[in-house]
C-alpha cells in the first residue's frame, strides 16, 4: 500500500510539472522581419522579437525552396535574433525569414522579408581626340549611355551635352563623364590639350660641331620630330647633333598639333680639329731690338709668357725688354679646341755694372757678378788681387789696389765694364776681459778692447747679447763665446770659454737598518767639504766631520749641506735608532701625543691617545719661539695639520684639562 501511494504521488507531481512547463516553453513572434533595400557592397539587417528567449535558425528563400543559413561568406549573426547580409545583386529579391525555438521544444517561424540590392553606377570608356585647336570643336562619346558631360575647366575648354568639345584657350583640360543611379556616382575624366597655332619658333643652339663631338638643339614647341639632311652629322630624338665627318649640314624640327605643321631649319659645320702649325723666328736678339716672328697657320694670337724679358705684338713682332729667356707662344682654335705652338727665344745685353764688395782681405776671397752671363773675368795687377776667370772669385794676394774687367761677346757684340778694389788686412778683434765662470741662471758681463763688434755663443749652454751680457743655462757644462769685428777687408775673431757653474749637486750615503747604541757609524756625500747635523742632538753625537755614535734611542733626520760660488744645497739621511717606536712625549696618565709622518712636506697627521675624551689646544712654534698655528683638536681622533712654513724643525705643545703633551716635528720640503 506504502508503494502504491508512492508512485501514484509521484504521477501526479510529474503530470504537474509537465503541464507548467509546456506553457513555459510556448514561443511566439512578436516582430516580424522588414523588407531591406540596400546598394551592392552594403550590409542589410533583418531582426525579430519573440516573447521570450529563444534560439534563432535563419533561412533564405531564392524563389524555389527554403535553405537553412549559416555564418560565412556573405551572412553573420544566423543563429540570434538579428541577420546581417553583405548585399549583391545575385541576391537581389530573395526574402528571409527566423524560426525560433524554445526550450520546450516549441517553434515560430517569421514572415519573410525581401532583399533589394541595388547595383552600383559604371562609367565606360570615353573615346575622342585629346587634342583640339583654340576655336574648333571635337566630339567625345561614352561606351555607356546616360551620362552627363562636363568640363573642369571651362576657360581652356567647354563641352555640350551631346559630348561637343570646344577649345576656348591654351591649355590642358579634363572631361568628365557622369553616370549616377540611387547608389552614388561614377566619373569617367579624359585630358584633352587645346593647341595654339603655331608661330614661328627657329632652332636654337651652337652652330658648329667637331667631328666625333656633340652639341644639343632645342626648340620652344617640344614633342617634335629631329632630322638631318645628308649625313654629314646625325641628330636624336632629343636635338643632340654628332659630328659625322667634315661639312655642313641642315638640321630640321618638325612639330604638329591640331592647329597644323611647322618645321624648322638650322645649317650646322661639322669642323675637325685644327693645329696651330709651327712658328720661326731669330734668337738669340739683343735687349732693345726686335726679331719677326711668322706661324704657318694664320688667324691665332701670339702671347708671351714673360714680358719682362719679351713682349710680342699681334703681328708677330718680338722685342727684347731684358737678359733672359720667354717662350713666344702662338695659339689658335676653333670649335674644336685650342692648338699651341711656341718657340724660345733668348734676349742678350751689355754687361751691365758689376756687384760686389770693393774691399777684399789679404789671403781673403769675395765675389763679383754682372747679370750678364758667358763673360770673362781679368785682372789688371793679379799681384795685388787674382780673379776666377769664370766665376768672378777675387782673392787679395797683397796690399794695394787693382781693376777687375768684365767682357762678354754676344749679339749685342763686344762689352765690359770694370771695378776697382783694395786688398789689405782686416783689424784685430782686441782682448776679451772678464771673469771665465757664471752661475746657471745668473748673468756677467765680458767686454773687449776693440768696439763695434758681434757677441755669439757656440752652444746652448749659455747665451750672450749684443752688450757681451752672459747668462748661464746649463749648469756643470762650458761654452765658447766669441767676439767678431768685421771692416772693408775682413773679419777678425777671439774666443773665450765660459764655464757654466750651479749650486752643488749632493749624494749622501750610510748605515742601513737599525743601529747598535754607542757604536761609531761613517756617512758618505759629495761633494766633500760640506757640514753635518743632526735634527736631534740629543739622538748622535758627531765624532768627526763624517762619523757619529748613537747615544739615543730615537729617531733623528742627518742633514748634510755644501755651498759654492752659485748657492747651497742640502739632502738629509735618515737614521733608525733602538727601540724606536713614534714620535713620541709622554705627559701624565701615560698619555701619548704623535705624530706622523715624521719627517714630513708640511702636512702631517696629529693625533693625542688619551684616557678619556676631552678637548686639547694645539700649539705649534718654529725654533725662535714664534707661533706659527694654533687650533683646538679632540683627543683620540686624528688631525690633518698644514703648516705654510719653510722647511725647518717646529715645536707641538698641546694642554688638556688632564695633561700637557709635546712633540718636534720636521719639515723637509
Amino acid at each position: 500500500m506504502r508503494k502504491l501511494f508512492y508512485f501514484s504521488n509521484l504521477f501526479t507531481l510529474c503530470l504537474l510539472l509537465t503541464a507548467g512547463s509546456v506553457k513555459a516553453a510556448t514561443s511566439v513572434i512578436t516582430t516580424n522581419p522588414s523588407d531591406a533595400t540596400v546598394c551592392s557592397g552594403v550590409v542589410a539587417m533583418f531582426s525579430v522579437a519573440t516573447s521570450d528567449t529563444p534560439s534563432f535558425v535563419w533561412q533564405e528563400y531564392n524563389g524555389t525552396t527554403w535553405t537553412t543559413l549559416h555564418d560565412g561568406g556573405l551572412y553573420s549573426g544566423t543563429t540570434t535574433n538579428m541577420l546581417s547580409v553583405s548585399g549583391t545583386t545575385t541576391i537581389t529579391g530573395y526574402k528571409y525569414r527566423a524560426v525560433a525555438n524554445s526550450l520546450g521544444g516549441a517553434s515560430d517561424t517569421s514572415t519573410g522579408a525581401t532583399l533589394t540590392v541595388n547595383p552600383l553606377p559604371v562609367v565606360g570608356t570615353t573615346l575622342g581626340n585629346p587634342h583640339v585647336c583654340v576655336g574648333s570643336s571635337t566630339t567625345y562619346s561614352n561606351t555607356v549611355a546616360g551620362g552627363v558631360w562636363s568640363s573642369l575647366s571651362a576657360s581652356i575648354a567647354t563641352v555640350s551635352v551631346t559630348g561637343d568639345v570646344h577649345g576656348v584657350a591654351h591649355g590642358v583640360d579634363s572631361i568628365r563623364y557622369t553616370i549616377t543611379n540611387s547608389c552614388g556616382s561614377a566619373v569617367a575624366s579624359t585630358a584633352i590639350t587645346v593647341d595654339t597655332v603655331i608661330v614661328a619658333a627657329p632652332i636654337a643652339g651652337p652652330v658648329t660641331v667637331c667631328v666625333g663631338a656633340s652639341i644639343n638643339l632645342s626648340n620652344a614647341y617640344t614633342g617634335g620630330a629631329w632630322t638631318a639632311s645628308n649625313g654629314k652629322a646625325t641628330v636624336n630624338a632629343s636635338g643632340m647633333v654628332s659630328g659625322v665627318t667634315a661639312g655642313v649640314d641642315t638640321i630640321t624640327y618638325s612639330f604638329s598639333n591640331a592647329c597644323g605643321l611647322y618645321t624648322s631649319t638650322k645649317v650646322i659645320t661639322v669642323e675637325v680639329p685644327t693645329s696651330a702649325g709651327t712658328i720661326t723666328g731669330t734668337s738669340p736678339i739683343c735687349s732693345g731690338t726686335w726679331a719677326a716672328y711668322t706661324a704657318t697657320v694664320p688667324g691665332g694670337v701670339w702671347l708671351s709668357n714673360d714680358a719682362s724679358v719679351a713682349t710680342v705684338d699681334l703681328s708677330g713682332f718680338v722685342t727684347g725688354r731684358a737678359q733672359g729667356s720667354a717662350i713666344i707662344s702662338y695659339m689658335f682654335n676653333n670649335s674644336c679646341g685650342s692648338s699651341v705652338a711656341t718657340a724660345t727665344v733668348n734676349i742678350e745685353r751689355a754687361v751691365s755694372m758689376i756687384t760686389g764688395s770693393d774691399s777684399v782681405g789679404l789671403g781673403m776671397m769675395t765675389t763679383f757678378s754682372d747679370t750678364v752671363t758667358g763673360g770673362i773675368w781679368t785682372s789688371n795687377n793679379a799681384s795685388i788681387a787674382s780673379v776666377d776667370s769664370f766665376t768672378g772669385v777675387v782673392t787679395g794676394v797683397a796690399s794695394g789696389n787693382t781693376t777687375i774687367v768684365y767682357t762678354a761677346t754676344n749679339i749685342c757684340g763686344t762689352t765690359q765694364n770694370n771695378k776697382t778694389i783694395e786688398v789689405g788686412i782686416p783689424g784685430s778683434a782686441g782682448t776679451i776681459t772678464g771673469v771665465d765662470s757664471v752661475c746657471q741662471g745668473s748673468s756677467i758681463t765680458l767686454t773687449s778692447t776693440v768696439l763695434g763688434g758681434v757677441w755669439t755663443s757656440s752652444n746652448a749652454s749659455a747665451t750672450v747679447n749684443v752688450d757681451g751680457v752672459v747668462t748661464g743655462v746649463t749648469g756643470g757644462t762650458r761654452d765658447t763665446l766669441s767676439y767678431t769685428v768685421t771692416d772693408g777687408f775682413g773679419s777678425s775673431v777671439v774666443t773665450k770659454v765660459i764655464y757654466v757653474n750651479r749650486p752643488p749637486v749632493i749624494t749622501v750615503t750610510g748605515p742601513t737598518g737599525v743601529i747598535a747604541m754607542g757604536a761609531l757609524y761613517t756617512l758618505v756625500a759629495t761633494p766633500a767639504g760640506g757640514h753635518w747635523v743632526s735634527l736631534r742632538d740629543s739622538a748622535v753625537t758627531f765624532i768627526s766631520a763624517n762619523s757619529f755614535v748613537a747615544v739615543k734611542g730615537d729617531t733623528t733626520m742627518l742633514v748634510y749641506t755644501v755651498s759654492n760660488t752659485c748657492g747651497t744645497s742640502k739632502d738629509t739621511f735618515y737614521v733608525n735608532l733602538p727601540d724606536f717606536t713614534a714620535v713620541q712625549n709622554v705627559a701624565t696618565n701615560n698619555n701619548v701625543m704623535t705624530v706622523f709622518p715624521n719627517p714630513n712636506n708640511g702636512s702631517f697627521v696629529l693625533n693625542i691617545a688619551s684616557n678619556v675624551k676631552e678637548t686639547a689646544h694645539v700649539v705649534i712654534s718654529n725654533m725662535v719661539g714664534a707661533v706659527v698655528n694654533e687650533m683646538d683638536v679632540v683627543t683620540n681622533n686624528n688631525a690633518t695639520v698644514t703648516l705654510a712654513q719653510p722647511a725647518g724643525v717646529y715645536f707641538v705643545s698641546a694642554v688638556t684639562a688632564n695633561g700637557k703633551y709635546t712633540a718636534r716635528v720636521v719639515v723637509a720640503k
